[in-house]
């Protein structure tokens, strides 16, 4: 039904900024011709990958690889986006999965605090994290003090298959085991809050705009700003646990301000 109502949405673009665009970068060339006639829409498909994260149909508006640099051609139907984006989704997930608590903060910034106490930059130490956490044949005693990778696969992983909290069952080998459980439980966390949302807005002006992996956007009337808080609620309280959530606003999909 949240696929479903987000397909019926059209996806409104500045014509004049990705015309500018086209003449200069190939991909906004083709994206101009395709949309140009007015009647884009994201046409999400909920059976396109192994782990169930969403894909796009072949004639559907490319909202989950728009390149960064021309996605200002975006603009809100009314009158700003509202993004809600979980911090460190995968690794709050993984954390989830071991029964730990999930810090307030930066996941990032409280790893640097606990973990990588030598690193003060937080890109390097995201970096760092995640090439550890993805190659099964990397050890590091630091990082194994607070996340347990072997105690979550001993739990969902069995016999090449992978059981997710919300039912899933992925067959895969060991390589891609741990993968394909956070990727696959992260992607339906969003996307239970993003059916959250969705319900929530029925009746509204403002809408639920997109889904973008570990993110949402709402396309907000201003009038339904109060809405803002129990959107976030809604967005952070999760199957798997209380999630922090960065907020963003802006008047395309390029140029969003944090808001928190």
């Amino acid at each position: 039904e949240m696929i479903h109502d987000v397909s019926q949405n059209i996806v409104r673009i500045d014509l004049n900024r990705l015309f500018r665009y086209s003449k200069r970068d190939n991909k906004a060339y083709h994206l101009y011709n395709f949309v140009k006639g007015g009647n884009a829409r994201v046409l999400y498909d909920q059976w396109g990958s192994v782990t169930g994260r969403l894909t796009t149909k072949p004639l559907s508006f490319p909202m989950l690889n728009l390149k960064k640099e021309i996605a200002d051609c975006v603009i809100p139907t009314n009158d700003v986006f509202v993004q809600f984006d979980f911090n460190g989704a995968e690794i709050r997930t993984l954390l989830s999965l071991a029964g730990e608590a999930q810090p307030e903060e930066d996941i990032h910034e409280w790893n640097m605090k606990h973990i990588y106490t030598d690193i003060d930059d937080r890109s390097k130490a995201k970096q760092k994290f995640f090439a550890w956490l993805y190659n099964a044949n990397a050890s590091d005693s630091r990082v194994e003090k607070y996340y347990n990778r072997d105690m979550i696969l001993k739990k969902h992983y069995n016999n090449n298959i992978v059981s997710t909290p919300f039912g899933r069952k992925i067959e895969t080998d060991d390589f891609h085991a741990l993968n394909y459980l956070l990727q696959s439980s992260s992607s339906d966390n969003c996307v239970e809050a993003a059916i959250k949302i969705n319900k929530f807005l029925k009746n509204k002006k403002s809408f639920l705009h997109s889904v973008i992996h570990d993110s949402i956007t709402v396309d907000m009337k201003y009038e339904e700003r109060s809405d803002l808080s129990r959107l976030l609620e809604l967005f952070s309280d999760t199957k798997l646990g209380k999630f922090k959530v960065s907020v963003y606003l802006g008047k395309d999909l390029k140029n969003l301000e944090r808001l928190q």
